[in-house]
């Protein structure tokens, strides 16, 4: 029972890439940290870059739509 509930607490959350608990980081070297960040930005850049790709599609089917 104790195993389950520690492996429950390691699962890696989706949230955490945005906004990571300070605890997570209390057992992390600077260097594990400074990897930790860059993948931090490659998620958010890939999230931006999601956002644009579908406004830039939204806007083209609009525009189409009102020619």
């Amino acid at each position: 029972m104790a195993n389950q509930q520690l492996a429950d607490e390691l699962v890696f959350k989706k949230s955490w890439i945005f906004d990571p608990p300070p605890e997570l980081f209390k057992n992390f070297e600077f260097r594990d940290l400074a990897r930790l960040a860059v993948i931090q930005l490659r998620a958010q850049h890939a999230m931006l870059k999601a956002q644009e790709e579908a406004i830039e599609e939204t806007i083209e089917i609009y525009s189409k739509h009102i020619k």
